[in-house]
């Protein structure tokens, strides 16, 4: 049994992806990953509070998934950087890393800091196997609704109760959007994938009119153009110059915006963003102090005294060391040096960029890497419990999508346009 779009799709029909033969029904390992991730997102800040066991367990059962579906075995430039994360490590436990500026130095940190370096690609191989077999059977669409009704409805109240102020001041729909982090990532992949790949189209409308209407409700810049992408990938004809076009720039106003923009002066339109900019600074120059090796972990990544600003700290003595800079892509190079940085970007987009030939996943392939990209510029995305599941299960369905259309037949079968 195939899920709906597949049924009219023969190339789906007959394909036989590299971890598992085509299926029709979820097996009980399944349906235990599917558990955890549905209460990991949902779960909100209480992750945070649980601290790393809820989130080591995850990672561990991602390790033995990903490991009985052999997707954790297959080599892709990922594993390079996993390699790399963990010399990395053990450098940093020997004091041989360039200190640069920094001015703690915390071995005891070092298990936090570098805990991405193992957990991200674990669930990025686990998220990766559980999507080729879910998009092949006929639960995809009912696991993806599941999803997002879990985040929309039960994600928000659980957060309220550890930040009611929040709640109070934005209101339940603004305070469910607030960033890419977990909940909004796989609820935005769930309606993606629900509008895009199975058609539903009341949904695309209601996601529509919900997308007009966010204007009202005061979201970050990372979420209005997630949004806009969501409804300029539904017209197939121009997805991709579109999809393209959007890294492109978006990747330009990020490295061009700080270069030339004044950032005190845009302190006074948006703060946030200009503080953020601020910490880009200071990792950036940490890459350059380190002779482009990098400071590993175990140390700092910001100044913390931002006087233009007029900001002595963003973060106490007890949180710098897990201060980070809401850059991920910058985070890997002021760490883990050149090469590291370098081997992370070859990752996001050789190993984990969609496939550009026609197919049903295409559309929501191309959404869930633009949103796991644009993360990652502007996030902790891959470094922080809070955003990287969310990241990896992106990055996991994008792969699944290239595992499933790699399979497919080039024969001029029917395609889904």
């Amino acid at each position: 049994m195939t899920s709906a779009w597949a049924e009219h799709d023969p190339r789906f029909r007959a394909a036989e992806p590299a971890s598992t033969a085509a299926i029709g029904r979820l097996d009980v390992f399944d349906i235990v990953f599917f558990i955890l991730v549905a209460a990991i997102t949902t779960a909100g800040p209480w992750l945070r509070e649980a601290g790393p066991t809820g989130f080591g367990a995850f990672a561990l059962y991602s390790l033995f998934y990903a490991a009985l579906r052999r997707t954790l075995f297959e080599l892709n430039w990922f594993v390079a950087f996993v390699g790399i994360g963990l010399i990395y490590i053990a450098l940093s436990y020997g004091s041989l890393l360039p200190k640069a500026w920094t001015i703690y130095d915390e071995p005891d940190s070092i298990p936090m800091q570098s805990s991405f370096v193992w957990a991200f690609y674990l669930i990025l191989s686990a998220g990766r196997a559980f999507f080729v077999r879910a998009l092949q059977s006929k639960h995809a669409g009912s696991l993806f609704a599941a999803l997002i009704l879990l985040n929309l409805f039960v994600s928000p109240p659980l957060e309220m109760a550890i930040v009611p102020i929040h709640f109070r001041e934005q209101g339940l729909l603004a305070a469910a959007f607030t960033n890419l982090a977990n909940s909004e990532t796989v609820m935005l992949l769930g309606i993606a994938h629900l509008t895009m790949a199975l058609r539903h189209r009341v949904l695309f409308y209601a996601g529509t009119a919900f997308v007009l209407v966010s204007v009202f409700f005061g979201y970050s810049i990372q979420i209005y153009v997630s949004l806009a992408m969501f409804v300029i990938l539904h017209a197939r004809a121009v997805s991709p110059w579109v999809f393209f076009s959007a890294i492109v720039g978006f990747t330009a106003a990020c490295i061009l915006g700080p270069l030339f923009i004044e950032l005190t002066q845009f302190a006074a339109v948006d703060p946030n963003t200009a503080i953020r900019g601020y910490m880009w600074y200071d990792a950036i120059d940490l890459f350059f102090s380190s002779y482009g090796l990098g400071v590993g972990f175990g140390r700092e990544l910001l100044s913390n005294v931002y006087l233009a600003m007029n900001i002595l700290t963003v973060y106490d003595d007890a949180d710098i060391m897990m201060g980070g800079i809401h850059n991920s892509f910058i985070s890997m190079f002021a760490r883990l040096g050149l090469l590291g940085g370098g081997v992370f970007a070859l990752a996001m987009l050789k190993t984990a960029s969609p496939s550009v030939r026609p197919s049903p996943l295409r559309e929501p392939a191309y959404f869930a890497f633009f949103m796991a990209y644009v993360s990652c510029w502007v996030n902790v995305a891959v470094e922080s419990p809070m955003t990287s599941i969310g990241t990896a299960l992106l990055l996991g369905y994008v792969m699944a999508a290239r595992d499933l259309d790699r399979q497919a037949p080039a024969d001029g079968s029917p395609r889904d346009e």
